[in-house]
């Protein structure tokens, strides 16, 4: 990975990336990685230090392993503890990677306190709208088991929207043309019920037939 030196990314990998495997599906490799790509695309853009950019984006949801609603505290715990970072850091970055960790959190409701922490924020965000919806409604299916499918879909609508649309809770803190564009797309395709109906159908009757989907 060009900006990161070999042997940091080697512990990384080894070391942090591949607890990523042990997570669901929502948060496993796949995600870390996607993450970790979008997070060096927006420091090449923001002019960042691409080797702390790096580390955020490993060590975001490590903490998954504690707990969901609070992953992002105990993933910044995890990272500030971690003293095998001070041979490629000092003591101040890695408390700033830790903050920026803990406020990739969207429940936090607050900016971010440092770039490092709205690159993260902003890398961990979904612009896929099927992708969105689909996560939703498998949560749904999985921990709102005495819905009716009518009541699953109004509540996916409601929190995709209050969380994504126009008006939502997230905000993009870089201002990318190519990331603005994409909410932009994303929050046209939840505005329509039919649209948000169609995918929860699908993907609704998939989670019944496989017990339901934690993600």
């Amino acid at each position: 990975m060009v900006g990161v030196r070999r042997d940091l990314q080697k512990y990384v990998d080894h070391n942090i990336i591949s607890l990523y495997c042990n997570f669901d599906k929502a948060h496993g490799r796949e995600h870390v990685e996607q993450v970790i790509k979008k997070s060096m695309f927006l420091a090449e853009e923001t002019n960042a230090d691409k080797e702390m950019v790096y580390v955020v984006a490993a060590y975001h949801d490590l903490g998954m392993r504690e707990s969901r609603l609070a992953h992002g505290f105990h993933s910044a715990k995890i990272l500030e503890s971690d003293g095998r970072l001070l041979k490629w850091f000092s003591e101040k970055q890695r408390k700033i990677m830790a903050q920026a960790v803990e406020d990739h959190s969207k429940s936090l409701g607050r900016m971010p306190r440092s770039l490092y922490g709205k690159i993260i924020y902003q890398a961990d965000m979904i612009f896929d709208a099927e992708v969105v919806v689909k996560r939703s409604i498998l949560f749904g299916a999985a921990y709102y088991q005495e819905y009716t499918f009518e009541q699953q879909v109004e509540r996916v609508y409601c929190y995709v929207n209050k969380k994504y649309g126009a008006d939502g809770i997230l905000k993009l803190w870089i201002d990318v043309p190519e990331e603005r564009m994409r909410l932009q797309q994303l929050q046209k395709k939840i505005k329509d019920r039919d649209y948000v109906y169609h995918i929860c159908k699908i993907n609704f009757n998939n989670a019944l037939h496989s017990g339901g989907n934690k993600v």
